[in-house]
């Protein structure tokens, strides 16, 4: 599914209506880019393209949990790590780390490990 362009709406905050214009879409949390089957580091999984929707940056530790649903059924996603600006960050260890931040135009992607 891709992320069609929609009409601004004039009654949005100023900072997002200029996300909006920077982009010329709205701030999707999928990226366009397809989920992705991988193998990371002898590890199977999918990798899920995504974006900061937020309309300012954001320190790691902001980010409090992930609920991903394949076929409407939750996966385990204790193991799932953020991939970001060519560093991997586990879920676990985003608490601490208030010091790294997600800029708002960066891409990111999660990666979920998956049993075979």
């Amino acid at each position: 599914m891709l992320n069609e362009p929609a009409p601004f709406d004039d009654n949005l905050p100023a900072p997002i209506r200029a996300i909006l214009g920077h982009t010329g879409k709205r701030r999707s949390f999928l990226r366009d880019d397809p989920v992705r089957n991988v193998i990371r580091d002898g590890v199977p999984g999918i990798e899920v393209g995504v974006n900061l929707t937020s309309y300012r940056s954001l320190p790691l530790s902001c980010i409090e949990g992930l609920l991903l649903k394949i076929d409407g059924e939750e996966t385990d996603v204790s193991g799932a790590k953020l991939l970001l600006n060519g560093h991997e960050y586990r879920f676990s260890d985003l608490a601490a780390l208030s010091r790294i931040w997600w800029f708002i135009l960066d891409p990111g992607a999660f990666f979920v490990p998956v049993a075979q």
